[in-house]
């Protein structure tokens, strides 16, 4: 949804195009997000209206730190060092990216 490139690889699970300074950040395109979560959240509210209301609909969604480090990492990790070093090489970015 920001533009970050994202691709599957059978057995191994998502892959993203790292985001790991300033730069690469600014490249992202958050105004675009919601349109392109449009139809998600469209989904949903369909999905609610249909469903009984004593059934629950649950969902799953990463925190802002697990979404930062595949999108720091560029897949998922184990010790998140580059994670870790762009959150303090780079707090003000870093910052950013988590909000």
């Amino acid at each position: 949804a920001l533009g970050q490139r994202v691709w599957f690889v059978e057995g191994e699970g998502p892959k993203l195009e790292p985001v790991r300074s300033a730069e690469d950040l600014a490249r992202l395109d958050r105004g675009r997000a919601m349109a392109v979560l449009a139809p998600v959240f469209e989904t949903v509210r369909r999905l609610r209206r249909e469903l009984p209301p004593a059934t629950a609909l649950i969902g799953f969604a990463g925190s802002p730190w697990t979404v930062a480090t595949y999108m720091v990492e560029g897949t998922s990790g184990h010790d998140f060092a580059r994670t870790k070093d762009f959150a303090y090489g780079e707090e003000t970015a870093f910052g950013r990216l988590i909000a």
